[in-house]
Parts: C-alpha cells; structure tokens; sequence
C-alpha cells in the first residue's frame, strides 16, 4: 500500500521509468539461473557429431530480458524469454546460403518446443524452473529497487522545489 501510494504521487512517465527499471533488475537472477538451466546441445545417440545445422549454447546466448510499456495503472511488463533473430540476420544468411531459417544454426525458433515439449519429445523446462527458484529474490530486488527510485525522485523534487523558493 505504501508503494502504491507513494508512486500515485510520482509523475506517470517518472513512474513507469521506475518500475521498468525495477523490473527489469528483479529479473537478473531469473535470467542467470534459465542461462544456467539451460539445455546445451550434445552428439545425439549413436551419432559422431553435432548436427551441422545447430551450434551448441545458441538457446542460451538467445535468453534476455524483455521490457513493455503499456497503458494501464503501472503502464510496464518485463519477461525472461528467448529473442528470436533479426529478420536481417535471416535476410543475409539466406543470401549467402540459400537455405531456409530453420537450417540456420543462430536461430533459436525452437526454444518453445524444448520448455514445453512436443509429442515426440520430453519438454525440458529452463526458464520456469529458474523463476521458480528466484521469485523471493525477484520479488527483493523489485521491492528495493523501486524504493530507491521513489527515494531518489522524492530527493530531486525536494531539490527542485528549493531552487524554485529561491533556496
């Protein structure tokens, strides 16, 4: 309730700043621990080496955090999640191959199918299991970090408002 409070009486641009700030801090341990859950791909059975159309730790170097602005009471949302290629990115290797975006070995379009699974294969959960495991700290580090940024905006306009009575 204090939060609240005290960010209704901030300025809307100033709040959302905050909170998406906030967020975004609170999701750092999230993003580290789905980088460490993540799959990494190994030789298949009864292979001699990787398929040339992946490269290993692609799913992981793909994890970032995701930040959104929207209209609403705190006007932000920010998710871990998998940042798909650049249609550039795609553009080009097909110009240089000729070979359709899912031979791309950058291209981590199937990081769906590994949380969740498919019919054919066992879902093997990076990022729920590493929200789980750092919710608490999450949930911390959003409570002080949006703290500290109604501190220090409270802090600014104190000062402005001194300079503004000629202090």
């Amino acid at each position: 309730k204090e939060f609240a409070k005290a960010l209704d009486d901030i300025f809307e641009a100033t709040r959302k700043r905050i909170i998406r700030r906030s967020l975004r801090l609170a999701l750092q341990p999230v993003l580290w621990a789905a980088k460490l859950n993540a799959p990494t791909l190994q030789v298949a059975a009864g292979r001699k080496q990787l398929d040339k159309r992946r490269k290993p730790g692609t799913l992981r170097d793909a994890l970032r955090i995701a930040s959104t602005r929207y209209e609403g009471a705190y006007g932000a949302s920010a998710k871990v999640g998998v940042r798909p290629l650049t249609r550039a990115k795609m553009v080009a290797f097909y110009a240089a191959t000729r070979r359709k975006g899912a031979d791309n070995p950058d291209d981590p379009f199937y990081a769906h199918m590994v949380e969740r699974g498919t019919s054919k294969m066992d879902a093997k959960p990076f990022v729920r299991p590493a929200l789980e495991q750092e919710a608490s700290s999450a949930l911390e580090i959003f409570r002080h970090e949006t703290g500290q940024g109604i501190e220090a905006e409270a802090r600014k306009r104190a000062r402005l408002a001194h300079r503004q009575s000629g202090g």
